[in-house]
């Protein structure tokens, strides 16, 4: 047998809910001349997968799907990690890649934290508030039509996000 934990060990989570976002695109990484845009709004779903390995420790695997400046923006949080303050507030941390669909795919870093409030509402129910980053995702500029040629061939885009969500525990 390969895995001997039990099937109830897993838990499966689904969630909706809005960011406000700003996005900086540079020509050149970490160019000080390109500010973020002003913050706008979004629409946020995401769906996990998460075990507990201890009473206050909880890993999981997420997959974030928005939609900034009109263009999809997918995280991957191959690292959710999250600690249960108590039966009800958990904290946690992510890390994970990122693809955001700006022309061309620009791919890149993807990391931030939750503050969870589980039973909001109902048993299977809960509340939460996230800060993510997708940090210097890349995409190249030459392979597009229109782009001019440059001695620069990428382009470089930062995204800071907060948002709030309702997310289903099955």
């Amino acid at each position: 047998m390969l895995c001997s934990l039990p099937a109830m060990a897993y838990e499966v989570s689904v969630e909706a809910g809005a960011n406000l976002y700003a996005i900086k695109y540079n020509e050149v990484k970490e160019d000080p001349s390109h500010d973020f845009s002003s913050v706008k709004g979004s629409a946020h779903a995401g769906i996990g997968v998460s075990r507990a390995f201890s009473d206050k420790h909880h890993l999981g695997i997420r997959l974030d799907v928005d939609r900034y400046d009109g263009n999809w923006f997918c995280g991957l949080r191959a690292l959710d990690y999250q600690y249960a303050f108590s039966s009800r507030w958990r904290a946690g941390a992510f890390i994970g890649a990122a693809s955001y669909d700006y022309r061309l795919p620009a791919y890149g870093l993807y990391y931030g934290a939750t503050l969870e409030r589980r039973n909001f509402l109902t048993e299977n129910l809960s509340l939460v508030l996230d800060v993510k980053s997708g940090d210097t995702l890349t995409r190249n500029r030459r392979t597009e039509e229109g782009d001019r040629p440059s001695e620069r061939p990428d382009i470089f885009v930062d995204i800071l996000s907060g948002g709030i969500s309702l997310r289903y525990h099955f």
